[in-house]
């Protein structure tokens, strides 16, 4: 076959091949290496390809151009005379088939005989197997090798065999191989691709031959109780060398996204495979060493990504996808190296990817850098890749795992930590505030890797070298600063940076830090004890003092970041206990003394930090009274009398007493002296914090909110517990539930909700609060409390008469003032774990049978409601019995929320709960359709009077609103709902809309038809006098609650939109042919449409259709409204909100798609001027006039109207000079704002 010219045949004969083997199992190394060598010829370039350039160059001396030409002519008709004398198939399809079959061989399993037997005593046969996956590794990567060499070779060979290409003039590594270069850049993306995809294959036949070694070498190793693994011959290694660096060669020049990515995915596996057996033997010649550099040449130019993919790109290549690939050859991801490989101390791919990021991170002053350019980021934000990845490449994500730190040696260490520092600094002072914390965290990250103390590491690292050169080295740089000129730039970037090191970096760090820094700031601070200071002197001390709090916060974090991590094991000595006396001293001096504010500030400041930090058992006595006078004085600072101090030294004074007060209840920190002081603190602040007072800030507040966010559980427990008693016994007022609400959304964290929210046996719970408010306080002489005796259900109680009217009773003025605050403490997280006592608490008092059961359900179900719609509310946490139990309340919430018994909040609660409890219950049965069959479909029924077939009479309008508003609220919680309840949720929506529009439809799921009143003809020319139409607009408005709502998927309302519209348009169509207004019912849905959805779900032609409608029920508005208002049958209210919407749909369209209403300027001009008239001076119009002037103010910047806007200019102006001495305000600032842009026209 292969000795025939058929191409055709040669191609199914390599496939047929490649099937074989693809089949076999048992491929010996020999058969392999017979096949390689057959295939790779074929891969070669088919001869005689260079005849036309021999025959041309051999021909073409001495010819005129003429000739020349005739020459070149003749031979190109040679050429095209030969080819379609040729089959239709090309050679290099054949090349192509050849490379797709030498990629199954390379791939292919390797029997090695020996390792099928068991333990042999002597060593012979496993040797010779061993032999045999060295020369197997060697024949896969030589093979790979010669086949991409012969498939990127074309006959352009001089006739010494050697490249007419230069090489690169020295200017290539030593492996590289122009021919590839070059001939993969003349390769279509597909041809490309195969080649790679070759390499793929060898390099896994690789990896598993190197399986094999392992495990051959691990039963050698039993044997002789030897841990030395065996070396990979020089031979194979050289063959592997070959391979990487063929492997990088085809990267240069590739420019298309999908080839990058399968190479640098490629160049990743080659270093996970090849990486770990190039440190295997401490004696490697240089020749022998992985060639990195090569790859690291060949990566480079990409970095970093600047790739922005089509749009509609089939093929999901992004830039983070090619970013990724990327940083993982640079950060050399997830190749671990053996044991005992040697750190050479040569470049590696780390230290050569960490300069190429500090480049990036900080262009030096002769490089030539140039910013990101496309726009896509910032230069800070290019420089925060660079931090991100650098912190990739050198912080583990495995804790245990520094191997990358090991290849960096210890000077480009100390460059990075003074490029980290400087960077640092100059965005410190600037707006790069990301920057700054990034760089820190970078910072500490490594130095806490690098200490010596840490035991998390396995890997073997001389870590003392490398700690004095990152940390320690810049410490003595830095830290000279602070005791000169600590308030300066540099003094204060060398303050923020050291002090995050001492936080993260280990205790090392933290020592290093302490022992170069605390001295000099507290010989700054002992300038405030000269008695001659200038403002400048007060400035350095300033900045000390906020340095030594930092230094001190720092160690705080450092020892409890070390105690988590050995198991609550404490550091003795303290790291601050040889400074704290001196500390203490100074700050006492500062604070107490006649000192200006910016001192005082600053030493509060400190003390809180000396608080909170500082082991204070170890104090001297005398030390411990300054302690507790400096203490006393501050808190004198905050709850005193004195006028004179200033707020913000209250502001950090009152932290400071937090900080006792955290401290001071921490059982584990056992800090005696702190306890006494905290023991006497807290009651006064309670006290204090549960009295009412105007002042604000409310310091006492600041207070147990700082003390509950810092301290431990207790400490919170303790204050919950005493403000709920104190609420319980109701002797504070409302002041005790603002203050819970208050620390509830100031205390970051759930714990403080967790303690407000978890009920004790012994401590005062909400739900005491709750029967607090809830009890009948007239009724407790005569009725007890519990509504049923132990004895069973024979001796319920029942009232002597029904559930009263809700009267404005002192006991309902007091839910009503403390509700809101008792509301928030129900919005946070931890509130969750009231939910299923709350619906054991309201399924004990439904259907209420008495006054106090009505006062219970005002207090709980709005608190129930707050919990179940909360953002975060997790449906999933609450058992059988709860879900069940909410369920089974539907029914109840339902006929609640439509009685007239009740007050609207607490039927609006209701309702609220009925809507969640809908969407979110995970019930099969299609909840919605059941109520409405059982519950809604009578009253609407009743809410009408059917007199006769055509007309009927409206019995009770606040019925037939709270019957269509239900009927919305089922609708819609159908809709969000989904699924089975999709269906019900079309049909009543399509129930509104046509009650709308026609006024007539059928009860959904009764079967039962609705008739409204039918308009007669004068009705119809005026609809403002016509009381019927209030029932059209309800209906429109019940409509606009359903699209509103914006849970559920983003397809229900595009469903629902696209059926209204279907009955909307004909409507439309027929009511345009009379010259009558546009019926209020067809005009409020159209207008409610426009608003609530999207303009782009309701697409352009229908909008065309729909505009006319709301302009020509913006004109009769705006003709008939004074009129309306004068006649004593004066508009309604729902009738004025039917004026809003048209005005809010208006607005709305001119601000997203004014294109719509360009051919209607002309009408809308003089309709606005008439709404905005000076007529209109009533309160209740301001909000509708308001609305018209912002329609103005955005009419005259109309693209595509300035004619009709220049023509209407000066009536504009006029008219609203008329109304700039309107008796509101709100309604002259929109009048002196619209006139000034309509002047500017």
């Amino acid at each position: 076959v292969f000795s025939s010219s058929d191409n055709t045949s040669k191609i199914r004969a390599l496939h047929y091949i490649a099937g074989a083997i693809e089949g076999s199992t048992k491929l010996t190394h020999g058969i392999r290496m017979a096949m390689a060598q057959f295939v790779v010829e074929i891969c070669k370039p088919e001869e005689g390809g260079g005849k036309i350039r021999e025959d041309f160059v051999d021909g073409g001396e001495g010819l005129s151009p003429k000739e020349l030409t005739a020459k070149l002519e003749a031979m190109e008709r040679q050429q095209i005379e030969d080819s379609s004398n040729d089959e239709t198939t090309p050679f290099d399809d054949v090349r192509d088939a050849a490379m797709v079959t030498l990629e199954a061989l390379l791939e292919s399993n390797l029997d090695v005989f020996p390792t099928q037997l068991s333990s042999h005593s002597s060593g012979k046969p496993r040797n010779e197997a061993l032999a045999v996956i060295y020369e197997s590794i060697q024949l896969r990567a030589d093979v790979a090798v010669r086949c991409i060499n012969s498939r990127c070779a074309s006959p352009s060979k001089d006739k010494d065999d050697t490249w007419s290409s230069n090489g690169g003039d020295g200017y290539h590594p030593e492996h590289y191989n122009p021919n590839i270069e070059d001939g993969l850049s003349q390769l279509p993306r597909v041809k490309r691709s195969l080649c790679f995809e070759l390499l793929e294959g060898a390099l896994r036949g690789i990896h598993d031959d190197i399986l094999k070694w392992k495990k051959l070498t691990l039963q050698k190793n039993q044997l002789t109780n030897d841990d030395y693994f065996e070396s990979i011959p020089d031979n194979a290694l050289n063959s592997l060398i070959s391979y990487a660096s063929t492997s990088a060669s085809c990267l240069y020049g590739e420019t298309d996204p999908r080839c990058l990515l399968q190479l640098l995915l490629h160049l990743n596996r080659v270093q996970q495979v090849m990486l770990p057996f190039f440190g295997t033997s401490d004696s490697r010649a240089e020749t022998t060493l992985f060639p990195s550099v090569v790859i690291f040449d060949s990566v480079a130019p990409y970095y970093p990504i600047r790739f922005t993919p089509p749009k509609n790109d089939p093929h999901g290549i992004t830039r983070e996808k090619l970013q990724a690939a990327l940083l993982a050859v640079l950060c050399e991801k997830n190749a671990v190296y053996e044991p005992n490989a040697s750190m050479l101390d040569g470049e590696t791919m780390v230290s050569l990817s960490a300069r190429m990021f500090m480049e990036r991170l900080e262009p030096s002053e002769d490089m030539d850098y140039e910013p990101p350019s496309d726009g896509a980021q910032s230069e800070a934000d290019d420089k925060i890749d660079a931090v991100n990845d650098l912190t990739s490449l050198l912080i583990p994500i495995d804790e245990t795992n520094f191997s990358n730190l090991g290849l960096v040696d210890s000077s480009l260490l100390r460059d990075l930590s003074f490029t980290l520092a400087r960077v640092h600094e100059k965005s410190a002072h600037s707006t790069l505030n990301d920057l700054a914390r990034r760089t820190r965290n970078l910072g500490s990250a490594i130095s806490s890797c690098l200490d010596q103390r840490s035991t998390r590491s396995t890997c073997i690292l001389d870590r003392a070298p490398r700690f004095e050169a990152f940390v320690s080295d810049l410490i003595r740089h830095l830290s000279p600063v602070l005791g000169t000129a600590p308030q300066g730039t540099h003094g204060r970037a060398s303050t923020a940076y050291m002090s995050t090191l001492a936080a993260e970096g280990g205790l090392t760090t933290l020592n290093c830090v302490l022992q170069a820094c605390y001295p000099r700031l507290l010989g700054v601070s002992a300038l405030a004890k000269t008695a001659s200071q200038s403002s400048r002197d007060n400035e350095k001390v300033a900045a000390a003092l906020r340095g030594i709090a930092a230094l001190m916060s720092s160690c705080r974090v450092a020892l409890k970041k070390w105690e988590d991590r050995n198991g609550g094991a404490k550091v003795h000595p303290h790291p601050l206990e040889s400074f704290s006396a001196d500390t203490i001293r100074i700050i006492s001096f500062v604070a107490i003394q006649k000192s200006s504010t910016s001192l005082k500030i600053a030493a509060n400041g400190a003390l809180e930090s000396f608080v909170t930090a500082v082991d204070t058992n170890a104090l001297e006595s005398d030390d411990l009274d300054l302690l507790s006078e400096t203490l006393s004085a501050t808190f004198d600072n905050v709850l005193g009398d004195n006028k004179l101090v200033e707020n913000d030294l209250r502001t950090a004074s009152a932290r400071a007493i937090s900080g006792v007060i955290a401290i001071g209840f921490d059982e584990d920190k056992d800090n005696k002296s702190v306890g006494v002081l905290a023991s006497s603190f807290l009651p006064k602040v309670i006290q204090s914090a549960t009295r009412p007072s105007k002042r604000r800030p409310r310091f006492d507040w600041i207070i147990l909110s700082g003390a509950c966010a810092n301290g431990p559980k207790s400490v919170s427990r303790r204050i919950v517990s005493q403000l709920l008693t104190l609420a319980v016994e109701d002797t504070s007022g409302v002041t005790v539930f603002k203050l819970l609400s208050y620390l509830v959304r100031h205390s970051p964290g759930p714990t403080l909700g967790e303690m407000v929210h978890c009920r004790s046996l012994s401590d005062p719970s909400l739900f005491d609060v709750i029967r607090m408010l809830s009890s009948d306080r007239c009724s407790q002489e005569t009725e007890p409390l519990s509504r049923q005796l132990s004895v069973g259900p024979s001796a319920l109680r029942l009232p002597k008469s029904p559930a009263p009217q809700v009267e404005d009773t002192d006991q309902n003025k007091r839910i009503r003032e403390l509700l809101p605050y008792l509301t928030r403490l129900f919005e946070c997280p931890a509130a969750q774990l009231s939910c299923s006592l709350l619906v054991n608490q309201v399924d004990q008092v439904i259907p209420p049978l008495s006054a106090s059961d009505n006062l219970e359900l005002r207090v709980v179900l709005p608190l129930l409601s707050t919990v179940l719609n909360a953002p975060n509310m997790n449906w999933t946490i609450l058992d059988e019995t709860t879900t069940r139990a909410l369920d089974s309340m539907t029914s109840f919430f339902t006929q609640f929320s439509l009685s007239h018994e009740h007050d609207v909040d607490v039927k609006s609660a209701a309702a609220s709960c009925l809507f969640s409890i809908l969407v979110n219950s995970k019930l099969e049965e299609d909840r919605p359709l059941a109520l409405f069959r059982d519950e809604i479909s009578g009253i609407l029924a009743a809410a009408f009077n059917d007199n006769s077939t055509s007309s009927s009479s409206l019995s009770d309008d606040s019925m037939m609103e709270n019957a269509l508003n239900m009927t919305a609220l089922l609708a819609s919680a159908a809709a969000c709902r989904g699924g089975a309840s999709s269906r019900t949720a079309d049909r009543a929506t399509l129930f509104l809309a046509e009650l709308a529009c026609t006024g007539k439809s059928i009860c959904p799921f009764s079967e039962v038809p609705i008739l409204l009143r039918q308009l007669d003809g004068p009705s119809q020319r005026r609809p403002l006098q016509t009381s019927s139409s209030t029932a059209y607009v309800l209906s429109a408005s019940a409509y606009s609650e359903v699209i509103s709502v914006q849970n559920g998927t983003p397809f229900w309302r595009q469903r629902i939109s696209h059926k209204t519209l279907a009955l909307l348009k004909p409507v439309l169509q027929e009511q345009a042919r009379t010259q009558t207004p546009p019926p209020l019912g067809t005009l409020a849905l159209v207008c409610h449409m426009i608003c609530c959805l999207p303009l782009s779900l309701i697409g352009s032609s229908n909008m065309e259709q729909l505009i006319p409608t709301a302009i020509a029920g913006l004109v009769y508005f705006s003709k008939h409204t004074v009129d309306a208002t004068e006649e004593e049958d004066c508009i309604s209210s729902i009738l004025y909100q039917t004026l809003m919407v048209i005005l809010g749909c208006l607005l709305k369209v001119l601000s997203t798609a004014p294109q719509f209403l360009t051919r209607f300027i002309g009408v809308i001009i003089p309709s606005l001027l008439l709404l905005s008239s000076p007529g209109h001076t009533s309160e209740l119009y301001i909000p509708a006039q308001v609305l018209a002037l912002q329609c103005l103010e955005l009419i005259s910047s109309h693209p595509n109207a300035q004619n009709a806007v220049m023509r209407e200019k000066d009536q504009v102006t006029a008219m609203l000079s008329g109304v700039a001495d309107h008796p509101s305000s709100i309604i002259r600032n929109a009048v002196v704002q619209t006139r000034n842009v309509w002047y500017t026209i």
